[in-house]
């Protein structure tokens, strides 16, 4: 699985780059420099922001950073929540200070239109956002977040599709399928007509026309890079869909399975009333330790099937926050030689640890264990060869299984049993 954070990262900055006037992006850019080199500036803001609206300690502006995942979104928000604030503050700046910086951003906030920007931007982002942190957290339902994310993608497609077009929006472009005078939102369609009555005749259908297109524009644009860079194995995803709760007690979706036994049990399994069946983990975890009247499991090898399918990386955030531990916390410069056998031992802990929901100081080492601290048998298994320690035995394999899996989903992290 390719990072689909990432992805949704790119996609919004490539689609914004090729469709939105660069002058926006400017203006959120420099909204946060004016204030994040200067506490005298924060401080003039932060009076003027409380004699405006009655309140202490205006929220920072926020900077929309390339390498992080989808700041842009809050950084939006926040420009729009003190948007009249912002354009009295630098009305009095430049002013006072005669400044030209000032004087730019005092022309960028007055623009209405660049209002209308932000007010179509800011729901399609916090979407993606939603999507995203699905994507990053322990605690979501891994076999949904496929329907995340292609529901996005519909959705956006939907915004602009002329009615009654049947294109798939998750395999082709919508370009040449939309109507630019589409409805944008109860926000930006508000203030259009805020803005018509406010200038009358002096209002330009022509401005109107291009907004609409930008915006239009940066749908198409958005929907092409996310399918762009759906992962490759979304297939995959779709398939393992069909085991969430919602889905494995319907007996009709039995169809996707080929295996004559399996799909024996996939019939049966909606039969018997199950307790947890909102999140997988612990749906197949009562399915895995169910006994019927003769003390034995009907649908065992259904359970260790969907356990297998649990085990998948379906987002590789906790990868990458592995790597942040390797290259931050554990190989910094005054342990760069740490062998991997050490690495590893790290590792398991914080792993562990976390699962636990228990920390270093507060978690009290078995006596078993500190009667073997100075013995031989500690380091008996640095004796394995190599290959040993890399293959997996059958052993192995079924310790997964011998797993307790409810204690194991109480702390939302499934995706820990990969270690074991």
């Amino acid at each position: 699985m390719r990072c689909v954070n990432h992805s949704l990262q790119l996609a919004v900055s490539d689609a914004t780059r090729l469709t939105i006037p660069t002058y926006i992006e400017f203006m959120m850019e420099e909204t946060y420099a004016w204030f994040s080199r200067s506490s005298e500036r924060q401080q003039t803001y932060a009076e003027l922001f409380s004699s405006i609206t009655g309140k202490e300690n205006p929220l920072k502006m926020l900077r929309s950073c390339k390498t992080r995942w989808l700041s842009i979104e809050p950084a939006v928000s926040r420009t729009l929540d003190q948007w009249p604030n912002l354009k009295a503050h630098f009305d009095i700046t430049r002013r006072s200070e005669k400044c030209h910086k000032a004087e730019l951003l005092y022309k960028l906030f007055s623009n209405d239109w660049n209002m209308c920007y932000l007010l179509f931007f800011s729901p399609i982002l916090q979407q993606v956002q939603s999507v995203n942190l699905s994507f990053q957290s322990n605690s979501a339902e891994p076999l949904q977040l496929f329907q995340d994310l292609t529901f996005i993608i519909e959705q956006l497609s939907i915004k602009v599709l002329i009615p009654g077009n049947n294109i798939n929006s998750l395999t082709s472009s919508i370009k040449g399928h939309v109507n630019y005078n589409s409805y944008l939102g109860y926000g930006v369609e508000t203030k259009l007509v805020e803005l018509k009555n406010k200038l009358g005749d002096k209002f330009n259908d022509i401005h109107e026309t291009n907004f609409r297109k930008s915006c239009v524009d940066f749908v198409i644009a958005l929907q092409e890079e996310l399918v762009h860079r759906l992962p490759q194995n979304i297939e995959t995803l779709r398939k393992c869909s069909i085991l969430s709760p919602s889905k494995a007690l319907v007996t009709w979706q039995h169809k996707e399975f080929i295996v004559p036994f399996l799909k024996n049990m996939w019939r049966s399994l909606s039969l018997h009333e199950w307790k947890n069946v909102k999140k997988s983990s612990l749906f197949w975890s009562e399915v895995y330790n169910y006994k019927d009247a003769s003390d034995t499991n009907p649908f065992l090898e259904l359970a260790r099937f969907a356990i297998l399918q649990l085990v998948l990386p379906f987002s590789n955030a906790e990868v990458e926050r592995i790597f942040s531990q390797v290259n931050i916390i554990i190989k910094n410069s005054l342990r760069n030689l740490v062998q991997r056998n050490m690495l590893n031992a790290v590792l398991t802990i914080r792993a562990g640890l976390r699962r636990l929901g228990k920390c270093c100081n507060t978690f009290e080492i078995p006596k078993e264990v500190l009667y073997l601290i100075g013995t031989g048998i500690t380091y008996q298994h640095f004796n394995k060869s190599e290959n040993a320690m890399s293959s997996f035995s059958k052993e192995d394999v079924n310790s997964v299984f011998s797993v307790n899996w409810s204690q194991l989903s109480k702390t939302d992290h499934l995706s820990c049993s990969a270690h074991v």
